[in-house]
């Protein structure tokens, strides 16, 4: 079975180790500390061979929690449920890797805003990681080349790779190319901006915050973060599907790129071809054609040109 999601989920076990290796930092608690567990008090006052931590020993807790902060193995759900508890914060934002409640611990103002832009930063990395392994998926591939075509530069791109490849178009071989990878970076951006854009205008709120804390409520297993990730992925398509830009730039040009640019291309080599021997390809008709194809493709530049001054306004169609 395809695990789309991996390389997020090991993205957000990340974002969770340096969520405990900054409140390690800040409170100066020691591994074994930040694992203490009340619920073996009562056993540890009857049996002395129990400690009240993780695993019933100190030595146990120490071991467990720095093979986890050096990468060597992953949080459980029980070592998230005693860390969130001894570090004064919900599951959740233990397990995701954000916390309402490290913030609110500062009084430092430039580290208020400093965690501010953690935070956001780290809600673009999860959108964009999400995407990256949606697009790479046979599941979900042409689906996140659908909500991406909105931008203008990635609708011509996917036009031309399409036209270019056919069936053969290899997603991962495409990712491989920088300038591939750029113009998908952008699309990303371009989609999360505008999520943003309409949720801030309907409901006074950004869109990654409403439906990130929103999910987050639900106390999610680490165990199973692959499977909320696509369960968290498929609410951005219905949102997006939900609020379409209402005169998209980008599913215009890609309708013009397919429905003038590329059968005018196809049409001009089947023509070329078969009459290569009768009479020359430059002829009225082609003329005329020829003039149609180089006023649409000046009109898909205007488009983006557009598109691009519009975003510069955020206003996202």
């Amino acid at each position: 079975m395809e695990n789309i999601f991996k390389n997020t989920a090991d993205m957000l076990e990340k974002y969770s180790i340096q969520t405990i290796k900054d409140y390690k930092e800040l409170s100066n608690l020691s591994l074994h500390e930040l694992l203490y567990n009340p619920v073996y008090e009562d056993l540890a006052r009857f049996d002395k061979s129990i400690q009240p931590y993780y695993g019933r020993s100190k030595d146990t807790a120490k071991q467990a929690l720095s093979r986890v902060l050096n990468g060597k193995a992953k949080l459980t759900d029980e070592m998230v449920r005693i860390l969130s508890k001894n570090m004064s914060m919900t599951i959740n934002d233990l397990a995701w890797g954000l916390s309402e409640t490290l913030r609110e611990r500062q009084v430092n103002y430039a580290q208020h805003l400093f965690l501010d832009y953690v935070e956001n930063s780290r809600m673009e990395s999860l959108f964009f990681s999400i995407f990256q392994d949606a697009f790479l998926s046979e599941k979900y591939g042409e689906l996140v080349t659908k909500m991406l075509e909105g931008y203008v530069p990635f609708a011509i791109r996917s036009s031309y790779t399409i036209y270019v490849n056919g069936d053969g178009f290899d997603k991962r071989h495409a990712f491989s190319n920088p300038s591939f990878r750029r113009e998908f970076w952008r699309a990303c951006e371009w989609l999360y901006s505008k999520l943003n854009f309409v949720y801030r205008e309907k409901i006074g709120t950004s869109w990654m915050s409403t439906r990130y804390r929103s999910f987050l409520k639900k106390n999610n297993s680490v165990k199973s973060r692959a499977k909320v990730i696509e369960n968290f992925f498929n609410f951005i398509a219905e949102d997006e599907e939900i609020y379409p830009s209402e005169f998209n730039y980008g599913k215009q040009v890609k309708a013009l790129i397919d429905d003038k640019v590329v059968m005018a291309i196809l049409e001009y080599n089947g023509f070329y071809h078969s009459m290569l021997l009768f009479e020359k390809p430059d002829n009225e008709y082609w003329k005329i054609k020829k003039q149609d194809l180089k006023d649409t493709l000046k009109y898909i530049r205007t488009l983006e040109k557009r598109q691009k001054e519009m975003s510069k306004i955020g206003c996202y169609i």
